[in-house]
């Protein structure tokens, strides 16, 4: 078997490098990972979009991209997902401090394991 000759100019191949999973995607995990847990969880839709030369608004400003209920206490949680490199808007941060005032658990999930943490606050 013959020996590939290695010198400085030898070009090796790039490493497949793994891109970051979009929000969309964390969302669909942590939406699995609630349910297997027997909570009760929706991904909330908000956003905008335009008919002819009419912008309809759907939601609310700043909430939550998942809201959840899990047992054993019925305890309320809204998760605000984002990807790394990507922080909550000002409405966003109000929304879940307004969730932690009233008893609730409001985070910023960027994996299922910040929703793991989370939920070992309650003993889920």
């Amino acid at each position: 078997m013959a020996r590939e000759t290695v010198t400085a100019h030898t070009v090796w191949p790039k490493k497949a490098r793994m891109k970051p999973p979009k929000e969309k995607e964390i969302q669909s995990a942590i939406l699995s990972y609630l349910r297997l847990k027997k909570c009760v969880a929706v991904k909330v839709g908000s956003g905008a979009f335009k008919i002819g030369d009419r912008f309809i608004k759907m939601g609310a400003i700043g909430v939550s991209d998942i809201i959840a209920c899990c047992p054993p206490h019925g305890r309320y949680l809204a998760i605000e997902v984002k990807k790394q490199g990507r922080y909550p808007t000002p409405e966003q941060r109000v929304f879940l401090e307004s969730i932690h005032k009233a008893g609730g658990i409001g985070i910023v999930a960027r994996s299922i394991d910040d929703v793991e943490k989370a939920l070992a606050g309650i003993n889920l």
